[in-house]
């Protein structure tokens, strides 16, 4: 639907009248529509709504002759020469440019707080004294030297082309800095003050923290980064480390503070030890490394897809594990597996094949997914299950207990099992591709949704009253009946 009063579209807007104008341009900023659109004519009166405020505007400096002094937030294009004289908004705050826009010699207003370049932007800028700049976003070809930074600057992300030597002395207060993609410059210093570094991808040298950079909590290192060593500071409570990284990662254990790791695929070091703090942590594909030991304050852990060591949990008596999801790694096949008692998501993995046991029944388990490899006979589901997904080889009858909670069941590939049940709990059901058995529905059923496989040819198959959706197989020979009041709103086949 169009904002324009009818009978105006964009062409027109340039000729239209000042009221008209002024409609149009409040209504792009009520909408927040405003980078839809270029205003061609900024001539505005007064006679609507009281006096004119475009707050955003989409300017072509090809064609406009005047830029509202009230504008604080601009995107500007112009594809040939800026005309001269041309001066931006005394309030403007947000300056950003469309890929296309060159200005030489472009002096960064005072009151600019953030500035985002366009992708061909390249030529040498300046920042206005007394400049209240906070976020520079380099345009992926710019790649000059830059001008000296604001003590104001607090975000600086470099381009994708950019690889100029980078002086971050004493006045600056940076909190975030991410490095283009081709920055490889030696000697970088990082303030005291950052917060987040963001590695980029061709950058391999050593770096140096200033007074340790105490604030720092982000740090992600990509693939290039193959220094001997890393020095992890104290401070850092998130670390994505790079897939080719391989020397060693130095943790003060005693001080740390991280809470989230994510190892490379190239990690696998003699031995490794995790900070008490961490809660999130995530092998790397290669990691195998022997009697490692998962810390008990650990809530979130996935294992690599090379891991085949047992599972080691502390566990001090004092302090159980506060594990809350499990996943397997796509080679763990390792015996005597315990899923600790506070876990309420557990997914197994490809070749996991073995006994396992839940630590107290699991009572906080509310998803588990088996891997496609499981099939051990006489699998209890603990009671508070709700999602339960089987591997696609589990060809065993499923323990249930009475009062169990299971309300979306995924049966496997392979399960054919006669005598089914599905639980009264059970809202959702999916039959496997394979399965062909007689099912009973326990009573009351809370059953709303049915999705029967290809496989599937069973007479007399009568869906209780609460189903509100089926899926059949297209070649079903029979019909699907309903107990009675049905509730059925949809059924369609399915090939």
């Amino acid at each position: 639907m169009s904002l324009l009063p009818p009978g105006i579209n964009d062409q027109l807007l340039r000729y239209a009248t000042d009221d008209v104008a002024v409609r149009y341009m409040e209504a792009i900023h009520d909408a927040n529509l405003w980078s839809r659109y270029r205003i061609k004519s900024c001539v505005c009166s007064q006679s609507y709504r009281g006096p004119c405020r475009v707050i955003r505007a989409f300017v072509d400096l090809d064609e406009v002759q005047t830029i509202p002094s009230t504008v604080e937030e601009m995107r500007v294009d112009c594809r040939g020469t800026i005309p001269v004289g041309t001066a931006f908004p005394p309030k403007l705050r947000v300056l950003e440019m469309c890929p296309s826009f060159r200005m030489p010699d472009l002096v960064v207003p005072a009151s600019v707080v953030t500035l985002i370049m366009g992708v061909d932007f390249n030529h040498p800028f300046t920042f206005a004294e007394d400049s209240q700049i906070e976020s520079v976003t380099l345009g992926c070809r710019y790649n000059h030297p830059l001008p000296p930074l604001p003590p104001s600057l607090l975000h600086l992300a470099l381009g994708e082309e950019f690889n100029q030597p980078l002086c971050l002395d004493a006045n600056v207060n940076l909190q975030s800095l991410g490095l283009g993609f081709a920055f490889n410059q030696p000697g970088l210093r990082l303030p005291a003050s950052l917060v987040d570094f963001n590695m980029g991808r061709d950058f391999n040298q050593p770096f140096a923290y200033t007074n340790g950079c105490p604030n720092l909590t982000h740090i992600v290192m990509y693939d290039a980064f193959r220094q001997p060593t890393f020095d992890l500071p104290s401070s850092v409570t998130d670390f994505s480390m790079g897939d080719c990284f391989v020397g060693r990662l130095q943790i003060d254990l005693a001080t740390s503070k991280l809470e989230r790791c994510y190892l490379g695929n190239s990690f696998n070091p003699p031995n490794f030890t995790l900070p008490a703090s961490i809660r999130e942590f995530y092998m790397g594909g290669a990691f195998n490394v022997s009697h490692f030991v998962l810390p008990c304050g650990v809530e979130t852990f996935r294992m690599g897809v090379g891991y085949r060591q047992p599972l080691i949990i502390q566990n001090d008596g004092a302090h159980p594990s506060q594990l809350k999801s499990l996943t397997l790694g796509a080679s763990f096949n390792a015996d005597g597996l315990i899923v600790p008692a506070s876990v309420e998501s557990f997914t197994m993995n490809f070749v996991f094949n073995k006994p396992f046991v839940f630590e107290n029944g699991c009572p906080h388990i509310t998803i588990l997914n088996m891997g496609d490899s499981f099939n051990q006979p006489c699998f209890r589901l603990p009671r508070n299950v709700r999602v339960f997904y089987t591997g696609d080889r589990f060809n065993h009858p499923l323990v249930l207990l009475s009062d169990s909670q299971l309300e979306e069941l995924h049966l496997g590939d392979a399960f054919n099992v006669p005598g089914f049940v599905v639980p009264k709990s059970v809202t959702r059901f999916y039959m496997g591709r394979k399965f062909n058995q007689p099912i009973t529905f326990e009573s009351p059923s809370s059953l709303t949704h049915c999705r029967m496989c290809p496989s599937f040819k069973q007479p007399g198959l009568v869906l209780p009253a609460s189903v509100q959706t089926v899926e059949k197989d297209v070649a079903y020979p029979h019909t699907v009946m309903f107990m009675q009041p049905s509730q059925l709103q949809s059924m369609r086949d399915i090939e």
